[in-house]
């Protein structure tokens, strides 16, 4: 079963997407995926996440027409297989144990939704 659905939308996010790819996959939970949803991208986004694809099984690649951010989040959405689904920017990055922190409150506390803040 799949805890966690990082849904990441992207485009033209070369600069970042890296980082936030590799803080993702940094993460010590077990059994998440990440969506990515290039949203039309012209750069090499594409590449870096295949890249990544072929070493991570748990990393997920749709394409899509450029239609925005929440179109891309919502096609993300449907294609979700976890318990939870949290929304990533590709130009984010998470701190090391964010996952399961976020998990294992959820779980306790039996929250819907958890929201938090970020640093610059």
């Amino acid at each position: 079963m799949v805890t966690i659905s990082i849904i990441v939308p992207v485009y033209q996010a070369e600069r970042y997407l890296y980082d936030c790819l590799d803080s993702l996959i940094k993460q010590n939970l077990n059994n998440y995926e990440i969506i990515c949803i290039d949203d039309g991208s012209t750069d090499a986004s594409a590449q870096i996440i295949k890249r990544f694809m072929a070493l991570y099984s748990c990393i997920r690649y749709f394409y899509q027409p450029n239609r925005g951010v929440s179109m891309a989040r919502n096609h993300g959405i449907t294609k979700a297989l976890g318990q939870y689904i949290m929304f990533v920017d590709a130009d984010d990055t998470l701190r090391a144990n964010s996952l399961k922190y976020l998990y294992t409150n959820a779980k306790k506390s039996r929250a819907d939704i958890f929201v938090f803040g970020g640093r610059p």
